[in-house]
């Protein structure tokens, strides 16, 4: 897979809210065109599987769900509970994604695919990053896997550090992903007209069930929480407040 973004000198690719889009359609164009030209979830087991050659797996990551997924850039030792909850050891192959046993049950679907849409997305960013060039001793810090907290794939935070930055990316393109840009917004935007409004966005003031109404018809449609779904209707401009919106008009 060819990204073609810039590199810091450390090989972390220098992602923007501009050119992660870009990236997304490409990834897409290349597996699953499908997903850019009509409204329907992205086969995220697929995907990650047949697609990134990607090993999945669950267990138990944590006692209070503050790790929901890992990924593994090379064999590594992990500490995890066993099915007794008694503290445990790991061994991890290259390429296994390890997600939180607890996000197997029906409820936890869309929480579930969006944690492997993360870590797929850290497959893809930051592979280089950790380990340029495959030898062991070339792993940072000796960090050969990424456990992802809970904190880090539900919610949009201030960066203030490396590991934010590199989490924000997993995020970032994960959403992308998950909803693409141009589709996303051109469901949305019918969603939007189907309740009576004549803006191509909501606004802030909107009546709250309607926006619900909206949100969750279209986080049902690409199959993520709505959480998630509200997220992207904010960094697309599709929820903006009155004064953004007649400026621009």
């Amino acid at each position: 897979m060819n990204i073609d973004l810039e590199v810091t000198p450390d090989n972390l690719y220098k992602l923007t809210k501009e050119n992660k889009e870009r990236l997304a359609e490409r990834i897409l164009q290349e597996y699953s065109p499908e997903n850019l030209n009509s409204a329907e979830a992205l086969n995220i087991d697929w995907f990650l599987e047949d697609c990134l050659f990607l090993t999945p797996r669950t267990e138990r990551l944590s006692l209070d769900n503050s790790i929901l997924g890992m990924i593994a850039f090379d064999k590594t030792e992990i500490d995890c509970y066993d099915s007794r909850l008694r503290p445990a050891k790991l061994v991890l192959e290259e390429r296994e994604v390890v997600t939180e046993t607890r996000l197997s049950g029906k409820n936890d679907i869309r929480r579930l695919r969006y944690t492997k849409a993360h870590e797929c997305s850290h497959w893809i960013l930051h592979r280089r990053y950790f380990s340029s060039d495959k030898r062991d001793y070339a792993f940072r810090k000796n960090q050969k896997h990424l456990a992802c907290r809970t904190m880090d794939i539900a919610e949009n935070r201030r960066i203030r550090n490396i590991e934010d930055l590199i989490e924000w990316q997993a995020n970032s393109l994960g959403a992308s992903l998950l909803m693409p840009k141009d589709i996303f917004k051109e469901v949305a935007r019918t969603e939007i007209r189907s309740h009576g409004i004549r803006r191509d966005c909501l606004l802030v003031s909107d009546n709250r069930q309607r926006m619900f109404d909206i949100i969750t018809k279209v986080s049902d449609i690409f199959e993520v929480s709505k959480r998630a779904t509200e997220i992207r209707f904010k960094e697309l401009g599709l929820i903006t407040t009155e004064d953004e919106y007649y400026n621009f008009i």
